[in-house]
């Protein structure tokens, strides 16, 4: 009963983001096959090291919460925060969350943790560019009479700001960032007076807000963090078919038998390129993430003129428009462990970005 209200609440929750919604720009395309979401063999990984197979899933929210950030750091850079579509995002948000959630629900247990985890993050986002939304229409398009001609050294602050969030966010949790510093690097920094007054006090009195709420936001969620989970491992066990070199990044565990070796390599933003330095032009085979065999979830960024390849045993769960760079879509792609360094390989070869491998 509890899992029925639950996800009760997640969908009206998304029906009230979606309301004000002509045209999705998050299009569902497929569901994944039940039978890939089960383990094919017993785990090789040692339990400390297994993770549920449906994180690959659960963590598509939480990187949107970094894909988000990382197109505003790009667009700030030539444009101001006030043309940005912070509703469209909330709306991508919501409906990748229940695309997501979707796949999973009749092949795992409910896994209230994470769920509770995302829903807090997602309903917080809600709020934040909500809010974001109603001010930068009503206030920050007037004083930005110009658009995108009259950066304010506040604009170009942000820009700055933004793109160093994204870069630690990348490996570390976001309410670890030192956003009381930004504010001091905001009012001791960067000129009080010049060009455009209007736009540069209004910016900075919508900045100073912005960093503070999210300075005291981050105090609350760190502490609450810290007194709900434990301090997560930053490594992810993987099992190959062959001993392969190691280096800062990946080290060896255990050898079990001659046709799989256990190696423990980086979690977050450092588990793509390492993957791949490891799997491709070589000949080794992957047999196991953090214990598992089944689904595991992939990004990959193209043009609406570029189509995706014929990737064998692998499904494309939904398209997203990317809001700010019309013509480019991200898809969500899924395959099995086993088939993942195939899927890596024929992307690589047809030039296809790969934006990120979820992770379990």
């Amino acid at each position: 009963m509890s899992r029925l209200i639950f996800t009760t609440l997640i969908s009206f929750l998304l029906s009230i983001s979606i309301w004000t919604t002509k045209q999705s720009t998050t299009e569902y395309i497929d569901k994944v096959p039940s039978e890939w979401m089960l383990n094919d063999t017993k785990s090789f990984t040692p339990e400390e090291h297994v993770r549920p197979g449906d994180q690959t899933f659960l963590t598509f929210p939480e990187w949107y919460l970094v894909h988000s950030p990382n197109e505003q750091a790009m667009y700030f850079k030539t444009h101001t925060s006030s043309t940005f579509p912070y509703w469209e995002h909330v709306q991508q948000l919501w409906k990748s969350y229940i695309i997501v959630s979707d796949q999973i629900f009749d092949s795992y247990n409910f896994n209230y943790g994470y769920h509770l985890m995302i829903a807090v993050l997602t309903v917080s986002t809600t709020v934040e560019y909500g809010a974001k939304q109603i001010y930068e229409k009503m206030i920050g398009r007037i004083t930005s009479s110009n658009e995108d001609q009259a950066l304010t050294e506040e604009d170009q602050f942000n820009a700055k700001f933004t793109q160093s969030y994204v870069n630690f966010i990348l490996q570390t949790p976001w309410y670890e960032y030192n956003f009381s510093n930004e504010l001091k690097s905001l009012w001791f920094e960067v000129p009080l007076f010049g060009d455009h007054m209007f736009r540069k006090w209004e910016r900075r009195y919508y900045l100073t807000t912005d960093i503070f709420v999210k300075t005291v936001y981050g105090f609350l969620i760190k502490k609450a963090t810290k007194a709900t989970y434990e301090d997560p491992i930053l490594g992810t066990a993987i099992v190959v078919d062959e001993t392969i070199e190691t280096n800062d990044k990946v080290k060896l565990l255990k050898t079990i038998d001659p046709m799989h070796s256990l190696y423990l390599i980086p979690r977050y933003a450092d588990f793509h390129p390492t993957l791949e330095s490891i799997l491709l032009g070589k000949t080794i085979e992957l047999r196991e993430i953090a214990g598992n065999t089944s689904a595991t979830l992939v990004t990959v960024l193209l043009k609406n003129e570029e189509t995706l390849p014929n990737i064998p045993k692998t499904k494309t769960i939904f398209r997203q428009a990317i809001l700010t760079r019309p013509g480019e879509n991200r898809y969500a792609l899924v395959s099995k462990v086993q088939n993942l360094k195939k899927m890596l390989e024929i992307l690589s070869e047809k030039n296809v970005e790969i934006e990120h491998i979820y992770d379990f």
